[in-house]
Formats: structure tokens, sequence, C-alpha cells
């Protein structure tokens, strides 16, 4: 995929979502500065949710509100820039979707699903190709993966980063002062 790998020192199958662990990720935050995050979200029908991803989401998405915080990320300097987030979605999800178009990606999709299968026993190609077409079709597309938008516009994009932000909301006036 050509990302950058990086280890944490977390226990498999015991991760829990602590404001002392959300901190530790917000170091990894301020290190790297990204500009999106993709993770785990809340809404998942059971049996499909590990609970580490379950906590894994929970845990990046406390890090990226705690990385703006000097004192919580010291030494390092804050990480303020927006961290636009979109997580897997699933039928339980409440939040607006994003989705993205994935034609173009599919190969590497379907090579990336069969490792996973061989490797790990779980999901199915038949499922996958399944799963992509039925959002696809929601969207009148071919094939389409769909995400929680957090904090951007729902819709359908060619490409999740950069991300359209959510207008701002005009805050009541307070004591003369609007607040945005």
């Amino acid at each position: 995929l050509g990302a950058e790998t990086r280890f944490l020192d977390f226990p498999d199958t015991r991760l829990v979502a602590t404001p002392e662990v959300a901190a530790q990720v917000a170091r990894v935050i301020t290190d790297i500065r990204p500009d999106g995050l993709l993770t785990w979200g809340d809404g998942w029908t059971r049996g499909m949710r590990h609970p580490d991803h379950q906590a894994c989401g929970k845990i990046f998405r406390d890090a990226v509100t705690l990385a703006r915080m000097a004192k919580t990320v010291a030494p390092t300097n804050p990480h303020r820039a927006p961290v636009p987030t979109f997580t897997y979605r699933d039928a339980h999800s409440a939040l607006p979707a994003v989705a993205l178009e994935v034609e173009p990606y599919l190969d590497g999709i379907r090579e990336l699903g069969r490792f996973y299968h061989r490797e790990i026993g779980f999901g199915d190609p038949e499922w996958l190709e399944q799963r992509l077409r039925a959002a696809g079709h929601r969207r009148g597309l071919n094939f389409a993966e769909e995400f929680d938008a957090w904090e951007t516009m729902p819709g359908t994009v060619e490409a999740l980063l950069p991300a359209e932000p959510i207008p701002a909301a005009v805050v009541p006036e307070r004591n003369g002062a609007i607040d945005r």
C-alpha cells in the first residue's frame, strides 16, 4: 500500500481505550502530522467488530483531539491542523456517509482482500466484491467504499483528501461578539 508502518506496544486482544493510551497515540500524531485519519467507528454488526478495532477507533479519534493540546503532547509541538476523520461504515451507523468510487483501485483491493483471506481466513473475496458493488449501487456507481464522515461533507467524492469541511455554524451572539 505504500504506507509507513509503526508498531506500538499495546496488547493484542486486550486493547483498552484509556486517556493514557490516547495521549500516547497523540504524541505519535504530533510526530506524523497526518492530514486525515481512517479508523474504526462505533456502529458495527455483532460478530464483525473485534474489541481491539473498537478500542483502536476510540483511541485514535480521541488522540486527534489530544494532539492539539500542548500540555498533553509536551515536549513535542501540538498538531493543530485539521485531521478529517473517516471511519469504516456499517449498517448501524447514524453518521452521514461519504462514498469513494473505488473502481480504479479494484485490482489492488482484490489483491489485498485475497491476501487477508489467505492469511487470516476472513473476508471471502465474493463477500468483498458484493459489499463494494452494493455500496456502488447506492451511489449510482459500479463499486464504492462508504465511510462515516465525522467532520466533512457527506456525498460521493473522487478522493477522501483533501476533504471538504462542514461549513462552520454560527454560534449565537454572546456579549456583543459572534463566535464561529
